[in-house]
């Protein structure tokens, strides 16, 4: 069974959707459609650029928001 957390806040005109997950997380910024994730390569990054970012977990990367 997986387990997934789904949540969504609101921030300055953008919508913020996090998920988190046994395999990893990932935020989307909207309307942009910026995603952010550490799938695959175990380190954060944005796609489609796939920069890294100094983060390892969700909380950090949301906090840089």
């Amino acid at each position: 069974m997986k387990i997934r957390i789904d949540k969504r806040i609101f921030l300055f005109e953008k919508e913020i959707i996090y998920m988190d997950s046994k395999r990893g997380w990932s935020i989307v910024i909207m309307p942009e459609k910026v995603l952010i994730d550490n799938y695959e390569h175990g380190f954060a990054h944005i796609h489609p650029d796939r920069k890294e970012i100094k983060t390892q977990n969700l909380n950090d990367t949301l906090d840089k928001f």
